[in-house]
């Protein structure tokens, strides 16, 4: 907050004192730990059952040797596409944004989808990018 004050007879603004000195602000060190650990142990036993399920998700064979060349590992020769594990990391990147804003941040947003500014662009990006790692 600021006050107007005259100092030789032309009006200042200057901050005041008296609430800088006392902020009534509430800050992330306010809020206990256990906040963190009720809010992790609270997402890992949401995701279990999702986990779980998406194991259900068909995978697709391509039959495509281009794709088998560029997948190839040491380990991993395969010319199927799994879109469980596609939507699994989609929704992780979603879900890990939402984390970060609610328990990492303790909800200071109230929305988990919006970015330090208040707008949605920050998910908006994550989403497309996600799918090119």
């Amino acid at each position: 907050k600021y006050i107007m004050e005259e100092i030789k007879g032309y009006p200042v603004i200057l901050p005041d004192v008296e609430v800088m000195a006392n902020p009534q602000k509430e800050t992330l060190k306010d809020k206990p730990v256990s906040y963190f650990i009720i809010g992790y142990f609270a997402y890992v036993i949401a995701l279990m059952p999702f986990a779980y399920l998406i194991t259900y998700v068909q995978e697709l064979d391509t039959g495509s040797q281009t794709y088998l060349k560029f997948y190839e590992r040491n380990t991993y020769f395969t010319t199927d596409f799994s879109f469980g594990k596609l939507i699994y990391w989609m929704a992780l990147a979603a879900i890990g944004f939402t984390f970060v804003v609610v328990v990492n941040l303790q909800n200071t947003r109230r929305d988990p989808f919006t970015s330090i500014d208040g707008s949605y662009k920050d998910i908006k990006i994550l989403m497309p990018v996600a799918l090119t790692l």
